[in-house]
């Protein structure tokens, strides 16, 4: 909708999310010309052959509080990423400080990694929830 806009209003990822649900779909994937960008609230992760990739900051994708920790925990390769990476992963996830480290078992109904969540979640839910303990 406004593809390359740094803001903090949720105002556009509220209404693309009521459109995301009224199709069905739990929530949206932000793309800009074919470059995966982030969901409505949430930054977006993915694993593909052993390495973890997210989406460079920048326009369009805010640097988030949960993405930085996990940035801390674990190295992941962060660039300008196509949605048919995304796709062909084995594993997606998104983080934030709501959700923390949630699994994406499908993309506009391509399954990802057989539809069920991978070990990286898990691990990183693990160690997040750590990270965090007291």
């Amino acid at each position: 909708m406004l593809a390359g806009v740094k803001s903090t209003s949720y105002a556009v990822s509220f209404a693309a999310r009521r459109e995301a649900a009224r199709a069905g779909a739990d929530d949206v994937l932000f793309v800009a010309d074919g470059q995966v960008l982030e969901t409505a609230t949430a930054n977006i992760w993915w694993c593909a052959g052993g390495s973890l990739y997210t989406p460079a900051t920048g326009a369009g994708v805010l640097a988030g509080v949960t993405r930085g920790v996990l940035q801390e925990l674990e190295a992941a390769d962060e660039g300008v990423y196509l949605l048919g990476d995304l796709l062909a992963a084995d594993e997606v996830f998104v983080t934030s400080s709501i959700r923390e480290v949630m699994p994406v078992v499908s993309v506009d109904g391509h399954p990802i990694g057989g539809g069920l969540p991978g070990p990286a979640v898990a691990r990183l839910q693990a160690a997040l929830r750590l990270r965090s303990t007291p």
